[in-house]
């Protein structure tokens, strides 16, 4: 069962990531600078400190994996071809919030508080792109953001029927970043396109 979830969520992702640049490149979608910094780097050393978190399972650490490329190739995408919403206040502010909890998270010596500090960043990390769209500084369409909701929903389920992969503290990053995060930023553009309507 462990399988077929993950399957299913990795599935998801790959959809939302090429949904996502599809939508850039068709100038449907304008992503936060912020937002997109933060989450491929600490997607990245996510991948490192959630590896001890679920015992060195790869299949668990798959979504993980491939969340880091696709939220790298989105960051490196959007910069090198001018599609980020400008630079907020808002933006520099939870970058530095972020850079400082990297700082803490680099100090710990247990992968178990360095992997839920990242999930801190992590949650940050949406409020920029949040904050876009409700104040109409970005466009975004929900339905990436619902398949990465989903995909983390299917996650959680593959942790749940295999308890050995990991313990509590295996589900915080795909119920903080990913269900809690990417569900918090469909619900806002949805919000945004209702109060616009």
């Amino acid at each position: 069962m462990k399988e077929f979830f993950l399957f299913i969520a990795n599935l998801l992702l790959v959809v939302t990531i090429v949904a996502y640049l599809r939508n850039i490149v068709a100038n449907g979608v304008t992503p936060n600078p912020a937002t997109f910094f933060i989450r491929s780097v600490v997607a990245i050393m996510n991948c490192f400190s959630y590896f001890a978190v679920v015992n060195k399972d790869f299949f668990v650490l798959s979504v993980t994996i491939i969340s880091a490329i696709g939220l790298t190739v989105v960051f490196s995408y959007s910069l090198f071809k001018g599609k980020f919403t400008k630079l907020r206040f808002v933006d520099i502010v939870c970058g530095t919030a972020a850079v400082i909890i990297g700082i803490i998270w680099k100090s710990t010596g247990s992968p178990v508080l360095a992997n839920l500090l990242l999930q801190i960043i992590m949650l940050l990390s949406f409020y920029p792109a949040i904050s876009g769209v409700i104040t109409n500084h970005a466009k975004e369409k929900p339905m990436p953001w619902i398949f990465a909701t989903l995909c983390y929903v299917f996650m959680i389920g593959a942790i749940i029927t295999d308890w050995n992969a990991g313990a509590w503290y295996a589900l915080v990053h795909p119920i903080v970043s990913g269900v809690v995060g990417n569900g918090s930023l469909a619900f806002a553009i949805i919000y945004a396109k209702a109060e616009k309507n």
